[in-house]
């Protein structure tokens, strides 16, 4: 599931400072925080802060009250979501569809109900494949990322200097100059990854 602002509406929802101050008083009372009646709404907004529970997503209650458990993707990491590629799939077949005047609601019917089973499984195992190599990836790209530091000299500067660097290098911090890494034989992931089949 995405975190699209319809899959995170909090049941447990706290005031803000936009609430009023009669309905911040009733989440304290219901909440069974105590509170002094005089107070300002800052100072019972401090309270809400301090109290503030853990927010509860309707969707997961939904879920969970038939035996399920949501499982959150990250925002804005279409590459790890199946419903993308099936999505492009659809797309693809209306737009070879749409040739001059069609009714273009049966054409989408029709795409989507001809979307099958083994389209989801291709879709989900790609999505799967994806997220291996990011893990593999990962503890390489992230692990020592402050200790990188990248050469900006100007390479048509006049100055020559023993330990300037080729522009396919870098240099780790902490190292001499002369330890230079190779940079040109690192792999980018190949755009052809997330087009569909």
């Amino acid at each position: 599931m995405d975190n699209a602002p319809y899959h995170s509406v909090v049941i447990n929802k706290a005031p803000t400072s936009a609430t009023k101050v009669a309905d911040v008083k009733l989440w304290l009372l219901q909440n069974n925080i105590q509170f002094d009646e005089m107070m300002r709404k800052p100072e019972l907004l401090m309270l809400v802060k301090r109290h503030k529970p853990e927010a509860l997503y309707e969707i997961d209650q939904i879920l969970g009250d038939h035996g399920h458990t949501g499982v959150r993707l990250p925002p804005y990491h279409c590459d790890l979501k199946p419903i993308e590629l099936i999505w492009g799939i659809a797309k693809h077949k209306i737009a070879s569809v749409n040739v001059g005047s069609i009714d273009i609601k049966m054409a989408a019917e029709q795409t989507f109900q001809a979307i099958t089973a083994e389209d989801w499984k291709n879709s989900c195992q790609h999505v799967i494949k994806i997220e291996k190599e990011y893990y593999e990836r990962g503890m390489t790209m992230y692990d020592d990322i402050e200790k990188l530091v990248i050469n900006v000299r100007d390479e048509s500067s006049s100055e020559t200097t023993s330990d300037s660097c080729d522009s396919d290098e870098f240099v780790v911090a902490g190292t001499s100059s002369q330890d230079t890494i190779e940079f040109s034989g690192v792999e980018y992931l190949d755009e052809s990854v997330l087009e569909s089949d």
